[in-house]
């Protein structure tokens, strides 16, 4: 795996980049107290009425495929620009639309916003060494553990006060805001060296072929796995085993965004003097270990949700501490393919978690099983630290051979 030359040009400020990133989630999360609203206006079923979650996630997993290798060839900037002023116009579509058939076209435009996400991430690698990389991504990853928890929140309160189409309306406040601010402050990172889209082609089965990158990607992939499929479980054994109210349950499925939340803080003070291998490799080891200690506590008859969700924290720790390390590495490649290698990555960890979600759904049974969940958590945490290891063990022979 190559690295990017030394020579890097000068960033944006993070600020910025923290707030492209978060666009795409708060365009995801804060619509979700107002599906109920929304299913009425427009006359639909709850379910029809979800596909505003659904397809938004779909098309965003897509557009990561596209947008990653397009900014290599014509730059993060002039994508990036053009991503918002999409998002601008389909946040303002949304909230016009008199008919849910163009409201769903518009909203699936709305997904645009993730090329600013995107390339957030692949800006960070162009401008920073591997060390600085990993830190300036645990600061962007606190800010993704508090989006998905204040974003329903404000959402909720825009519904309550304005109705649901003021979601909408900030939305395209937020797009115009973010758009302005990119025009300004935001220059050209990506080190474009001619040859268009044939050339990319011709550069893009190297990344295909590359090992490490399918490691990381892989080990990313599992360990978000493990987050939705806790998320899953939780829900179902909450509400059907434990018959706790949807209030405490909300406060629950809280506990790994803020062991995330933690656990990005700590890679943003260790990633500096530690090497990535090591970080990647301690937070496997601590999502591990809370699936270890939460299936001994089970085993030993203390059931109940008390001993269940005291151990998640661990799972959002781990994450925290292998995300932006893990990030960093798998956009390791030549020059010409980090955007590439940013989108590619992107779209298969959130198709691993769509994947893992739908399993634990199809095999948790009625009634969910504690034990069942307990064994396929543990079974994701392990899948995770083998899919890294690959990439971990060359790394660290790297680390060992130069100390």
């Amino acid at each position: 795996m190559s690295s990017p030359a030394s020579h890097r040009p000068a960033g944006p400020p993070l600020i910025l980049l923290v707030a492209l990133a978060v666009g795409s989630i708060l365009t995801l999360n804060v619509v979700l107290p107002s599906l109920g609203n929304l299913a009425a206006a427009f006359d639909l079923g709850f379910g029809t009425a979800s596909l505003v979650i659904s397809a938004y996630i779909l098309t965003t997993a897509v557009l990561q495929l596209i947008v990653g290798p397009l900014s290599d060839i014509w730059g993060r900037r002039p994508m990036i620009l053009g991503s918002l002023a999409v998002f601008v116009l389909a946040s303002l579509g949304c909230a016009l639309a008199t008919d849910f058939v163009v409201f769903m076209a518009f909203r699936i435009l709305q997904a645009a916003v993730i090329t600013a996400n995107v390339l957030s991430r692949a800006i960070i690698r162009d401008t920073s060494p591997p060390e600085e990389a990993a830190a300036r991504l645990g600061t962007m990853g606190m800010a993704f553990a508090l989006g998905p928890m204040l974003a329903p929140m404000i959402g909720g309160v825009l519904d309550s006060v304005l109705g649901w189409r003021a979601n909408f309306w900030a939305f395209t406040l937020l797009g115009v805001v973010l758009l302005i601010w990119s025009a300004r402050a935001l220059p050209e990172t990506a080190p474009l060296q001619g040859g268009g889209v044939l050339a990319q082609i011709r550069a893009y089965p190297s990344l295909l072929r590359d090992g490490t990158f399918w490691s990381y990607t892989f080990c990313m992939g599992l360990s978000v796995g493990v987050f939705f499929a806790f998320l899953t479980a939780a829900a179902a054994l909450g509400t059907e085993v434990w018959g706790m109210s949807e209030a405490v349950l909300g406060l629950c499925l809280g506990a790994p965004p803020l062991g995330f939340l933690l656990g990005n803080f700590l890679t943003t003070r260790l990633s500096r003097r530690m090497p990535g291998a090591r970080l990647i490799l301690g937070g496997r080891l601590v999502t591990l270990l809370g699936m270890v200690g939460a299936a001994t506590t089970w085993a030993l008859g203390v059931a109940g949700p008390v001993a269940f969700f005291v151990w998640m924290p661990l799972v959002g720790v781990g994450n925290g501490l292998t995300f932006p390390s893990a990030t960093v590495g798998a956009m390791a490649v030549p020059a010409r393919l980090t955007g590439a290698a940013a989108g590619l990555s992107g779209a298969m960890v959130l198709g691993v978690a769509a994947a893992t979600t739908a399993t634990t759904g199809a095999v948790l049974g009625h009634p969910p099983s504690p034990g069942l969940a307990l064994a396929l958590l543990g079974g994701l945490a392990l899948a995770a630290l083998l899919a890294g290891l690959p990439a971990v063990r060359r790394d660290w022979d790297g680390i060992v051979r130069a100390s």
